[in-house]
Protein backbone atom coordinates (compact mmCIF):
# COMPACT_ATOMS: atom_id res chain seq x y z
CA UNK A 1 0.00 0.00 0.00
CA UNK A 2 1.85 3.32 -1.16
CA UNK A 3 0.59 6.43 -1.92
CA UNK A 4 1.49 8.25 -5.40
CA UNK A 5 4.35 7.58 -7.34
CA UNK A 6 6.59 10.75 -8.07
CA UNK A 7 10.23 9.86 -9.69
CA UNK A 8 10.03 6.10 -10.79
CA UNK A 9 9.84 5.79 -6.32
CA UNK A 10 6.84 5.00 -4.44
CA UNK A 11 5.45 7.97 -1.75
CA UNK A 12 3.94 7.54 1.35
CA UNK A 13 0.85 8.96 2.21
CA UNK A 14 0.60 11.02 5.37
CA UNK A 15 -1.28 8.52 7.48
CA UNK A 16 1.24 5.97 6.09
CA UNK A 17 4.65 8.30 7.07
CA UNK A 18 3.17 8.56 10.59
CA UNK A 19 2.50 4.81 11.47
CA UNK A 20 6.08 3.70 9.93
CA UNK A 21 7.29 6.52 12.00
CA UNK A 22 5.41 5.20 15.02
CA UNK A 23 6.46 1.49 14.57
CA UNK A 24 9.78 2.51 14.19
CA UNK A 25 10.48 4.30 18.02
CA UNK A 26 11.43 0.88 19.46
CA UNK A 27 14.28 0.27 17.23
CA UNK A 28 15.01 4.17 17.58
CA UNK A 29 14.91 3.73 21.56
CA UNK A 30 16.97 0.14 21.73
CA UNK A 31 19.51 1.93 19.57
CA UNK A 32 20.08 5.19 21.83
CA UNK A 33 19.72 2.90 25.17
CA UNK A 34 22.92 0.89 23.20
CA UNK A 35 24.91 4.12 22.28
CA UNK A 36 24.49 4.90 26.04
CA UNK A 37 25.94 1.56 27.04
CA UNK A 38 28.71 1.35 24.73
CA UNK A 39 29.92 4.76 25.86
CA UNK A 40 29.68 3.44 29.41
CA UNK A 41 31.67 0.55 28.79
CA UNK A 42 33.92 1.94 25.89
CA UNK A 43 37.68 0.15 26.42
CA UNK A 44 39.99 -1.94 24.52
CA UNK A 45 41.17 -5.40 26.39
CA UNK A 46 44.37 -6.49 26.36
CA UNK A 47 43.84 -9.48 24.28
CA UNK A 48 42.32 -7.47 21.84
CA UNK A 49 46.54 -6.47 21.46
CA UNK A 50 47.56 -10.01 20.49
CA UNK A 51 45.49 -10.03 17.23
CA UNK A 52 46.62 -6.66 16.41
CA UNK A 53 50.35 -7.40 16.52
CA UNK A 54 49.33 -10.56 14.19
CA UNK A 55 47.47 -7.73 12.14
CA UNK A 56 50.69 -5.70 12.23
CA UNK A 57 53.06 -7.95 10.91
CA UNK A 58 50.86 -9.74 8.30
CA UNK A 59 50.07 -5.77 6.99
CA UNK A 60 54.00 -5.72 7.06
CA UNK A 61 54.73 -8.26 5.26
CA UNK A 62 56.25 -11.06 7.72
CA UNK A 63 53.19 -13.24 7.86
CA UNK A 64 51.14 -14.11 10.46
CA UNK A 65 53.21 -14.11 13.36
CA UNK A 66 53.48 -12.92 16.60
CA UNK A 67 57.36 -13.34 17.29
CA UNK A 68 59.28 -13.13 13.92
CA UNK A 69 62.46 -15.65 13.48
CA UNK A 70 60.46 -18.74 14.96
CA UNK A 71 59.56 -21.79 12.99
CA UNK A 72 56.97 -23.00 12.52
CA UNK A 73 55.15 -19.59 13.37
CA UNK A 74 52.13 -20.26 16.36
CA UNK A 75 49.43 -19.78 15.84
CA UNK A 76 48.50 -17.33 19.10
CA UNK A 77 44.98 -16.30 18.21
CA UNK A 78 41.82 -17.47 18.08
CA UNK A 79 40.11 -15.30 15.53
CA UNK A 80 41.46 -15.70 11.73
CA UNK A 81 39.41 -13.34 9.89
CA UNK A 82 39.36 -11.09 12.50
CA UNK A 83 43.32 -10.36 12.42
CA UNK A 84 42.88 -10.23 7.88
CA UNK A 85 40.53 -7.66 8.93
CA UNK A 86 42.42 -5.99 11.11
CA UNK A 87 45.38 -6.11 9.15
CA UNK A 88 43.96 -3.91 6.22
CA UNK A 89 43.84 -1.25 8.80
CA UNK A 90 47.11 -1.55 9.75
CA UNK A 91 48.25 -1.54 6.38
CA UNK A 92 46.98 2.21 5.90
CA UNK A 93 48.20 3.00 9.14
CA UNK A 94 45.00 3.75 11.12
CA UNK A 95 44.22 3.49 14.55
CA UNK A 96 43.11 -0.30 14.90
CA UNK A 97 42.69 0.02 18.55
CA UNK A 98 39.46 2.80 17.10
CA UNK A 99 38.91 0.84 14.07
CA UNK A 100 38.29 -2.36 16.33
CA UNK A 101 35.68 -0.76 18.41
CA UNK A 102 33.96 1.11 14.89
CA UNK A 103 33.68 -2.01 13.43
CA UNK A 104 32.03 -4.17 16.69
CA UNK A 105 29.61 -1.42 17.35
CA UNK A 106 28.39 -1.07 13.53
CA UNK A 107 27.66 -5.03 13.74
CA UNK A 108 25.99 -4.82 17.41
CA UNK A 109 23.92 -2.14 15.83
CA UNK A 110 23.12 -4.19 12.50
CA UNK A 111 22.70 -7.21 14.66
CA UNK A 112 19.48 -4.95 16.98
CA UNK A 113 18.11 -4.15 13.18
CA UNK A 114 18.28 -7.67 12.20
CA UNK A 115 16.89 -9.22 15.69
CA UNK A 116 14.23 -6.64 15.10
CA UNK A 117 12.98 -7.52 11.78
CA UNK A 118 13.57 -10.91 12.49
CA UNK A 119 10.93 -10.78 15.49
CA UNK A 120 8.45 -8.48 13.29
CA UNK A 121 8.50 -11.67 10.81
CA UNK A 122 8.25 -14.72 13.03
CA UNK A 123 5.78 -13.08 15.60
CA UNK A 124 3.12 -12.10 13.22
CA UNK A 125 3.42 -8.22 12.59
CA UNK A 126 3.74 -7.27 16.04
CA UNK A 127 6.58 -4.27 16.16
CA UNK A 128 6.26 -3.85 19.53
CA UNK A 129 6.94 -7.10 20.82
CA UNK A 130 9.91 -6.85 18.41
CA UNK A 131 11.11 -3.26 19.43
CA UNK A 132 10.49 -4.82 23.22
CA UNK A 133 12.91 -7.29 22.31
CA UNK A 134 15.46 -5.40 20.80
CA UNK A 135 15.42 -2.49 23.79
CA UNK A 136 16.18 -6.21 26.02
CA UNK A 137 19.21 -7.05 23.50
CA UNK A 138 20.34 -3.31 24.61
CA UNK A 139 20.03 -3.19 28.11
CA UNK A 140 21.71 -6.10 28.56
CA UNK A 141 25.78 -5.03 29.98
CA UNK A 142 27.65 -8.09 28.33
CA UNK A 143 26.38 -6.67 24.81
CA UNK A 144 27.90 -3.29 25.26
CA UNK A 145 31.08 -4.12 27.19
CA UNK A 146 31.95 -6.67 24.30
CA UNK A 147 30.60 -4.20 20.96
CA UNK A 148 34.18 -2.60 22.48
CA UNK A 149 36.86 -4.43 23.88
CA UNK A 150 38.37 -4.79 20.14
CA UNK A 151 37.55 -8.40 20.08
CA UNK A 152 35.62 -10.45 17.73
CA UNK A 153 32.82 -11.23 19.84
CA UNK A 154 29.96 -8.87 18.79
CA UNK A 155 30.48 -9.52 14.81
CA UNK A 156 31.17 -12.97 15.58
CA UNK A 157 27.74 -12.77 17.35
CA UNK A 158 25.64 -11.35 14.45
CA UNK A 159 27.40 -14.13 11.92
CA UNK A 160 26.24 -16.46 13.99
CA UNK A 161 22.42 -15.10 14.21
CA UNK A 162 22.85 -14.57 10.76
CA UNK A 163 23.20 -18.36 9.69
CA UNK A 164 20.51 -18.96 12.13
CA UNK A 165 18.56 -16.55 10.50
CA UNK A 166 19.09 -17.47 7.00
CA UNK A 167 18.49 -22.03 7.71
CA UNK A 168 15.75 -21.62 10.19
CA UNK A 169 14.13 -17.92 9.47
CA UNK A 170 11.95 -19.28 7.00
CA UNK A 171 10.39 -22.26 7.61
CA UNK A 172 9.43 -22.75 4.20
CA UNK A 173 12.08 -20.99 1.67
CA UNK A 174 15.58 -21.69 4.10
CA UNK A 175 18.52 -20.67 2.07
CA UNK A 176 20.94 -23.05 2.89
CA UNK A 177 23.87 -22.03 0.81
CA UNK A 178 23.95 -18.15 1.89
CA UNK A 179 23.32 -19.95 5.41
CA UNK A 180 26.73 -21.90 4.65
CA UNK A 181 28.70 -19.66 4.04
CA UNK A 182 27.85 -17.47 6.90
CA UNK A 183 28.17 -20.45 9.07
CA UNK A 184 31.87 -20.67 7.41
CA UNK A 185 32.76 -17.09 8.26
CA UNK A 186 31.89 -18.22 12.00
CA UNK A 187 34.23 -20.97 11.72
CA UNK A 188 36.81 -18.38 10.23
CA UNK A 189 36.20 -15.40 12.71
CA UNK A 190 36.28 -17.53 16.20
CA UNK A 191 38.03 -20.79 16.20
CA UNK A 192 35.07 -22.56 18.22
CA UNK A 193 32.20 -20.60 15.67
CA UNK A 194 32.61 -24.17 13.15
CA UNK A 195 30.68 -26.37 16.17
CA UNK A 196 27.88 -23.35 17.12
CA UNK A 197 26.86 -23.32 12.97
CA UNK A 198 26.87 -27.08 13.27
CA UNK A 199 24.65 -26.83 16.48
CA UNK A 200 22.17 -24.75 14.04
CA UNK A 201 22.44 -27.14 11.24
CA UNK A 202 21.63 -29.92 13.60
CA UNK A 203 18.48 -27.99 14.77
CA UNK A 204 17.46 -28.23 11.12
CA UNK A 205 18.33 -31.18 10.34
CA UNK A 206 16.10 -32.27 13.30
CA UNK A 207 13.32 -29.67 12.56
CA UNK A 208 13.42 -31.55 8.85
CA UNK A 209 13.48 -35.14 10.36
CA UNK A 210 10.29 -34.28 12.78
CA UNK A 211 8.87 -31.88 9.80
CA UNK A 212 9.56 -34.10 6.86
CA UNK A 213 10.08 -30.79 4.76
CA UNK A 214 12.24 -31.55 2.24
CA UNK A 215 13.84 -27.56 1.74
CA UNK A 216 14.95 -27.66 5.20
CA UNK A 217 16.74 -31.07 4.71
CA UNK A 218 18.34 -29.44 1.45
CA UNK A 219 19.12 -26.41 2.95
CA UNK A 220 20.70 -28.05 5.76
CA UNK A 221 22.72 -30.44 3.48
CA UNK A 222 23.98 -27.41 1.46
CA UNK A 223 25.10 -25.39 4.64
CA UNK A 224 26.42 -28.56 6.02
CA UNK A 225 28.75 -29.28 2.76
CA UNK A 226 30.10 -25.40 2.16
CA UNK A 227 30.91 -25.32 6.31
CA UNK A 228 32.75 -28.70 6.21
CA UNK A 229 34.24 -28.16 3.16
CA UNK A 230 35.73 -24.85 4.00
CA UNK A 231 37.09 -25.71 7.02
CA UNK A 232 38.47 -28.55 6.11
CA UNK A 233 40.30 -26.55 3.72
CA UNK A 234 41.35 -24.36 6.38
CA UNK A 235 42.12 -26.69 8.72
CA UNK A 236 44.81 -27.93 5.70
CA UNK A 237 46.08 -24.48 5.33
CA UNK A 238 46.39 -24.46 9.70
CA UNK A 239 48.49 -27.56 9.45
CA UNK A 240 50.47 -26.26 6.18
CA UNK A 241 51.46 -23.44 8.23
CA UNK A 242 51.68 -23.72 11.80
CA UNK A 243 52.52 -27.28 11.65
CA UNK A 244 49.05 -28.26 14.13
CA UNK A 245 45.87 -29.25 13.50
CA UNK A 246 44.25 -26.92 16.07
CA UNK A 247 45.12 -23.26 17.39
CA UNK A 248 47.97 -22.92 19.99
CA UNK A 249 45.45 -21.08 22.00
CA UNK A 250 43.54 -23.99 21.74
CA UNK A 251 45.95 -26.00 23.34
CA UNK A 252 47.54 -23.52 25.98
CA UNK A 253 43.56 -22.47 27.22
CA UNK A 254 41.49 -26.12 27.05
CA UNK A 255 42.03 -28.94 29.39
CA UNK A 256 38.83 -30.56 29.99
CA UNK A 257 38.94 -32.11 33.56
CA UNK A 258 37.27 -32.22 36.57
CA UNK A 259 38.18 -29.16 37.58
CA UNK A 260 37.72 -27.04 34.59
CA UNK A 261 34.16 -28.45 34.09
CA UNK A 262 33.62 -27.72 37.40
CA UNK A 263 34.82 -23.60 36.81
CA UNK A 264 32.88 -24.08 33.65
CA UNK A 265 29.30 -24.40 35.72
CA UNK A 266 30.45 -21.99 38.29
CA UNK A 267 30.68 -19.56 35.19
CA UNK A 268 27.84 -19.98 34.14
CA UNK A 269 25.53 -19.88 37.16
CA UNK A 270 27.89 -16.38 38.05
CA UNK A 271 26.77 -15.43 34.49
CA UNK A 272 23.13 -15.81 35.02
CA UNK A 273 23.50 -14.93 39.01
CA UNK A 274 24.54 -11.37 37.49
CA UNK A 275 22.17 -10.82 35.17
CA UNK A 276 18.93 -12.02 36.44
CA UNK A 277 16.62 -10.88 33.79
CA UNK A 278 18.29 -13.31 31.44
CA UNK A 279 17.84 -16.49 33.83
CA UNK A 280 14.01 -15.30 34.83
CA UNK A 281 13.39 -15.14 30.49
CA UNK A 282 15.07 -19.07 30.56
CA UNK A 283 12.57 -20.15 33.45
CA UNK A 284 9.32 -18.73 31.83
CA UNK A 285 10.62 -19.77 28.14
CA UNK A 286 8.23 -23.30 29.34
CA UNK A 287 5.22 -20.94 29.06
CA UNK A 288 5.87 -20.89 25.15
CA UNK A 289 7.15 -23.91 24.52
CA UNK A 290 3.72 -25.09 23.27
CA UNK A 291 2.70 -22.29 21.96
CA UNK A 292 1.60 -20.90 18.75
CA UNK A 293 5.13 -20.19 17.85
CA UNK A 294 6.72 -22.98 19.56
CA UNK A 295 8.61 -24.36 17.44
CA UNK A 296 10.95 -20.83 16.67
CA UNK A 297 10.72 -21.03 20.84
CA UNK A 298 12.57 -24.56 20.74
CA UNK A 299 15.05 -23.52 17.86
CA UNK A 300 15.91 -20.41 20.08
CA UNK A 301 16.08 -22.10 23.55
CA UNK A 302 18.50 -25.41 21.95
CA UNK A 303 20.87 -22.47 20.93
CA UNK A 304 21.03 -20.81 24.46
CA UNK A 305 21.25 -24.27 25.88
CA UNK A 306 23.85 -25.32 23.35
CA UNK A 307 26.09 -21.83 23.95
CA UNK A 308 25.80 -22.71 27.77
CA UNK A 309 27.02 -26.27 27.79
CA UNK A 310 29.74 -25.14 25.41
CA UNK A 311 30.66 -22.85 28.04
CA UNK A 312 30.72 -25.03 30.59
CA UNK A 313 32.77 -27.65 28.68
CA UNK A 314 35.69 -25.08 27.79
CA UNK A 315 36.14 -24.37 31.83
CA UNK A 316 34.67 -20.84 31.60
CA UNK A 317 36.64 -17.50 30.65
CA UNK A 318 38.57 -15.46 33.07
CA UNK A 319 37.33 -11.89 31.15
CA UNK A 320 34.41 -10.18 32.44
CA UNK A 321 30.85 -10.03 31.78
CA UNK A 322 30.45 -13.23 30.27
CA UNK A 323 32.14 -13.03 27.51
CA UNK A 324 31.41 -16.83 25.73
CA UNK A 325 27.81 -16.07 27.06
CA UNK A 326 27.53 -13.30 24.35
CA UNK A 327 26.17 -15.14 21.31
CA UNK A 328 23.82 -16.73 23.31
CA UNK A 329 22.30 -13.50 23.91
CA UNK A 330 20.29 -12.72 20.29
CA UNK A 331 18.52 -16.16 21.01
CA UNK A 332 17.83 -15.06 24.80
CA UNK A 333 15.92 -12.43 23.14
CA UNK A 334 13.91 -13.92 21.17
CA UNK A 335 12.66 -15.97 23.98
CA UNK A 336 11.61 -12.86 25.62
CA UNK A 337 10.04 -11.20 22.52
CA UNK A 338 7.87 -14.57 22.95
CA UNK A 339 6.74 -13.99 25.87
CA UNK A 340 6.09 -10.63 25.65
CA UNK A 341 3.98 -11.36 22.29
CA UNK A 342 1.93 -14.30 24.60
CA UNK A 343 1.22 -11.15 27.45
CA UNK A 344 0.11 -9.00 24.72
CA UNK A 345 -2.28 -11.79 23.30
CA UNK A 346 -5.09 -11.18 20.49
CA UNK A 347 -6.68 -8.66 20.41
CA UNK A 348 -4.19 -6.34 22.05
CA UNK A 349 -6.16 -4.41 25.05
CA UNK A 350 -5.02 -1.42 27.06
CA UNK A 351 -4.37 -3.79 29.96
CA UNK A 352 -2.32 -6.83 28.25
CA UNK A 353 -0.09 -3.60 26.87
CA UNK A 354 0.58 -2.48 30.42
CA UNK A 355 1.78 -5.48 31.50
CA UNK A 356 3.51 -6.27 28.34
CA UNK A 357 5.28 -2.58 29.24
CA UNK A 358 5.55 -3.58 32.77
CA UNK A 359 7.60 -7.04 31.93
CA UNK A 360 9.54 -5.47 29.92
CA UNK A 361 10.88 -2.55 31.93
CA UNK A 362 11.40 -4.68 34.83
CA UNK A 363 13.41 -7.16 32.94
CA UNK A 364 15.75 -3.93 31.39
CA UNK A 365 15.49 -2.56 35.21
CA UNK A 366 17.34 -6.02 35.82
CA UNK A 367 19.57 -5.92 32.80
CA UNK A 368 21.13 -2.28 33.79
CA UNK A 369 21.81 -2.69 37.73
CA UNK A 370 24.56 -4.80 36.97
CA UNK A 371 26.08 -1.78 34.95
CA UNK A 372 26.52 0.20 37.81
CA UNK A 373 27.36 -2.44 40.16
CA UNK A 374 23.81 -3.02 41.46
CA UNK A 375 23.14 -6.68 42.29
CA UNK A 376 19.48 -8.22 42.79
CA UNK A 377 21.34 -10.94 44.11
CA UNK A 378 23.08 -11.24 47.50
CA UNK A 379 27.23 -10.78 47.10
CA UNK A 380 26.79 -13.99 49.69
CA UNK A 381 24.98 -15.66 46.91
CA UNK A 382 27.75 -14.71 44.25
CA UNK A 383 30.58 -15.27 46.09
CA UNK A 384 29.55 -18.99 46.62
CA UNK A 385 30.39 -19.88 42.64
CA UNK A 386 33.68 -18.07 42.02
CA UNK A 387 35.50 -19.34 39.34
CA UNK A 388 38.46 -16.95 39.04
CA UNK A 389 40.75 -19.16 41.21
CA UNK A 390 43.66 -17.22 40.73
CA UNK A 391 42.41 -14.49 42.27
CA UNK A 392 41.67 -14.54 46.01
CA UNK A 393 38.19 -12.88 46.69
CA UNK A 394 35.02 -12.75 44.54
CA UNK A 395 34.77 -9.35 42.48
CA UNK A 396 31.49 -8.11 40.59
CA UNK A 397 31.59 -8.52 37.09
CA UNK A 398 31.71 -4.49 37.02
CA UNK A 399 34.54 -4.36 39.07
CA UNK A 400 36.72 -7.07 37.23
CA UNK A 401 36.13 -5.04 33.80
CA UNK A 402 37.24 -1.94 35.54
CA UNK A 403 40.37 -3.92 36.33
CA UNK A 404 40.91 -5.24 32.73
CA UNK A 405 40.30 -1.35 31.54
CA UNK A 406 43.42 -0.45 34.53
CA UNK A 407 45.52 -2.99 32.67
CA UNK A 408 45.18 -2.88 29.52
CA UNK A 409 45.99 1.11 29.95
CA UNK A 410 48.99 0.20 32.26
CA UNK A 411 50.05 -2.25 30.22
CA UNK A 412 50.28 -0.24 27.12
CA UNK A 413 52.11 2.57 28.86
CA UNK A 414 54.47 -0.30 30.06
CA UNK A 415 54.74 -1.25 26.04
CA UNK A 416 55.64 2.65 24.96
CA UNK A 417 58.14 2.74 27.77
CA UNK A 418 59.63 -0.36 26.70
CA UNK A 419 59.67 1.17 23.13
CA UNK A 420 61.74 4.16 24.14
CA UNK A 421 64.54 2.38 26.41
CA UNK A 422 64.76 -1.06 24.75
CA UNK A 423 66.53 -2.32 21.72
CA UNK A 424 65.40 -4.35 18.41
CA UNK A 425 66.22 -7.96 18.99
CA UNK A 426 65.91 -8.00 22.78
CA UNK A 427 63.32 -10.02 24.44
CA UNK A 428 60.51 -10.06 27.48
CA UNK A 429 59.52 -12.55 29.84
CA UNK A 430 55.91 -11.92 30.33
CA UNK A 431 52.24 -12.57 31.18
CA UNK A 432 49.84 -9.58 29.30
CA UNK A 433 51.46 -9.95 26.40
CA UNK A 434 48.87 -7.86 24.74
CA UNK A 435 49.78 -4.11 24.77
CA UNK A 436 53.22 -5.01 26.05
CA UNK A 437 53.93 -6.97 23.08
CA UNK A 438 52.05 -4.30 20.83
CA UNK A 439 53.98 -1.23 21.33
CA UNK A 440 57.16 -2.59 22.40
CA UNK A 441 57.81 -4.89 19.27
CA UNK A 442 60.19 -6.99 21.41
CA UNK A 443 60.42 -10.62 21.29
CA UNK A 444 58.13 -11.93 23.85
CA UNK A 445 58.06 -15.52 25.98
CA UNK A 446 54.45 -15.54 26.99
CA UNK A 447 54.21 -16.97 30.80
CA UNK A 448 50.22 -18.49 29.51
CA UNK A 449 51.78 -19.95 26.31
CA UNK A 450 49.12 -18.40 24.12
CA UNK A 451 52.14 -17.24 22.02
CA UNK A 452 54.68 -20.15 23.22
CA UNK A 453 54.35 -23.98 22.14
CA UNK A 454 56.56 -25.13 24.72
CA UNK A 455 54.46 -23.81 27.37
CA UNK A 456 50.82 -24.63 25.26
CA UNK A 457 52.17 -28.53 25.36
CA UNK A 458 52.77 -28.81 29.10
CA UNK A 459 50.40 -30.58 31.70
CA UNK A 460 47.58 -29.21 33.20
CA UNK A 461 48.71 -28.74 37.54
CA UNK A 462 46.20 -29.89 40.14
CA UNK A 463 46.00 -26.84 40.99
CA UNK A 464 42.67 -24.65 40.87
CA UNK A 465 43.09 -21.81 38.50
CA UNK A 466 41.53 -19.12 36.28
CA UNK A 467 40.56 -19.94 32.77
CA UNK A 468 43.30 -20.09 30.38
CA UNK A 469 46.08 -19.39 33.48
CA UNK A 470 46.46 -23.20 34.10
CA UNK A 471 50.10 -23.26 32.18
CA UNK A 472 50.99 -20.23 33.37
CA UNK A 473 54.81 -20.79 34.31
CA UNK A 474 57.51 -18.51 35.85
CA UNK A 475 59.82 -16.36 34.26
CA UNK A 476 62.46 -18.68 34.94
CA UNK A 477 60.92 -21.48 32.74
CA UNK A 478 62.33 -19.28 30.29
CA UNK A 479 65.99 -18.50 31.17
CA UNK A 480 67.26 -21.41 29.34
CA UNK A 481 66.42 -18.98 25.98
CA UNK A 482 68.72 -15.86 28.07
CA UNK A 483 65.88 -13.55 27.60
CA UNK A 484 67.25 -10.00 27.57
CA UNK A 485 64.60 -8.63 30.36
CA UNK A 486 63.03 -11.08 32.68
CA UNK A 487 60.66 -8.71 34.80
CA UNK A 488 59.55 -5.56 33.71
CA UNK A 489 57.31 -3.04 35.21
CA UNK A 490 56.20 0.78 35.38
CA UNK A 491 56.42 1.90 39.38
CA UNK A 492 55.67 5.36 40.90
CA UNK A 493 58.91 6.58 41.99
CA UNK A 494 58.66 9.03 44.74
CA UNK A 495 61.20 8.98 47.06
CA UNK A 496 62.66 5.48 45.75
CA UNK A 497 64.63 6.98 42.89
CA UNK A 498 66.94 8.62 45.29
CA UNK A 499 67.74 5.57 47.26
CA UNK A 500 67.17 2.90 44.57
CA UNK A 501 70.38 0.26 44.52
CA UNK A 502 70.92 -1.62 41.17
CA UNK A 503 71.19 -5.49 42.25
CA UNK A 504 72.58 -8.55 40.96
CA UNK A 505 69.86 -11.81 40.92
CA UNK A 506 70.93 -15.05 39.97
CA UNK A 507 68.17 -16.89 38.56
CA UNK A 508 69.24 -20.57 37.97
CA UNK A 509 72.77 -20.17 37.23
CA UNK A 510 72.35 -16.85 35.01
CA UNK A 511 73.08 -13.72 35.95
CA UNK A 512 70.44 -10.52 36.17
CA UNK A 513 70.45 -7.05 37.19
CA UNK A 514 67.94 -4.39 38.73
CA UNK A 515 67.54 -1.24 36.91
CA UNK A 516 64.98 1.68 37.68
CA UNK A 517 64.72 4.34 34.45
CA UNK A 518 62.88 7.40 35.32
CA UNK A 519 60.12 8.25 32.90
CA UNK A 520 59.75 12.43 31.31
CA UNK A 521 56.28 13.54 31.25
CA UNK A 522 57.42 15.10 28.11
CA UNK A 523 57.26 11.59 26.50
CA UNK A 524 53.75 11.41 27.77
CA UNK A 525 54.23 9.62 30.77
CA UNK A 526 52.71 10.06 34.45
CA UNK A 527 54.56 12.37 36.68
CA UNK A 528 56.81 10.69 39.18
CA UNK A 529 56.67 7.28 36.78
CA UNK A 530 59.55 4.82 36.49
CA UNK A 531 60.65 1.68 34.13
CA UNK A 532 61.81 -1.16 36.59
CA UNK A 533 63.34 -3.65 34.75
CA UNK A 534 64.89 -7.14 35.63
CA UNK A 535 67.89 -7.69 32.85
CA UNK A 536 70.44 -9.56 31.71
CA UNK A 537 73.94 -8.46 32.92
CA UNK A 538 75.89 -9.41 30.12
Amino acid sequence: MVGSVANGFPRMDRKQFELASWQGLPFFGALILYALMVLRFDFVCDDAFISFRYARNFAHGAGLRYNLGVEPPVEGYSNFLWVLTMSLFEAVGADVAVASRLISVAFGASLLGMLMLFLYRRVHGSYWSAGMGAIFLASLPPFSVWSTGGLETVPFAFLLFATFERLLGDEHRPKGIQAGVLGLLCGLIRTDGAFYALLIIGLALLTGILTRRKETLRATAEAAAILIAGMTLYVAWRYSYYGDYVSNTARAKLSMSALSLQRGLRYAISFILTFPSIAFVILVSPWILRGERRRLAWHALGMVIGIFLASILVGGDFMSMGRLMVPALPFVTILFALVICTVLGQPITWARGMRAVGFTAAAIGLSILPAFNLHVVPKSARERFHFRWNTPHHVSEYEHWQEMKRNAVLWTMLGKALARYTHPGESLVFHGIGAVGYYSNLFIYDQYGLTSREVALRKVGETPASAGHEKRVEPAFFVKHEPTYLLANVVLLRGAAQVFVEEEIDVEGHRYRTRLIPLSPQDGFPENAGLYLVQRDE
